[in-house]
């Protein structure tokens, strides 16, 4: 952890650097929470194979910090939407 940062996981992962004294992202996690189970663990869209994302979910617990543990529920946000109804 650096002192002062608000950011400290992304800047040591290189993901954030500093600008004139300003943070900026280098790049965006590939998986997006887009909803919170009662377990503690997400539903997110995930971005990492294709541009169009499929849905998962994340499990927290089990994740480790930029290594998260996922299991695909749907290919992309329409089925997922589909199984809701």
């Amino acid at each position: 952890m650096k002192p002062g940062t608000k950011y400290p996981d992304f800047e040591k992962a290189d993901l954030i650097i500093k600008i004139d004294g300003k943070p900026v992202i280098l790049e965006l996690p590939k998986e997006v929470p887009i909803a919170a189970l009662f377990s503690g663990d997400f539903i997110c869209l995930d971005f990492r194979v294709t541009e169009e994302p499929t849905v998962v979910i994340w499990f927290q617990e089990e994740s480790e910090r930029f290594s998260p543990v996922i299991q695909a529920v749907a290919q992309n946000i329409s089925e997922f939407i589909l199984m809701l109804k």
